[in-house]
């Protein structure tokens, strides 16, 4: 058994870094009113704002 857990320990610790990376993400979040979605402010430039908006619509389809 031991064994077998040593051959993934590896990925098993990737997985946690990953899930920890995107608990920590969220918990930068606010919940809104309704408490049906996230809101987070970010800062980004002005140029990308065209792909950032497009990004966030076909996401919300």
């Amino acid at each position: 058994v031991l064994q077998a857990a040593a051959k993934t320990i590896r990925v098993w610790f990737i997985k946690v870094r990953k899930m920890k990376a995107i608990y920590h993400t969220l918990n930068l979040c606010n919940i809104d009113v309704t408490q049906k979605c996230l809101i987070a402010e970010v800062w980004c430039p002005v140029s990308d704002l065209d792909s950032i908006q497009f990004a966030l619509r076909r996401g919300t389809v």
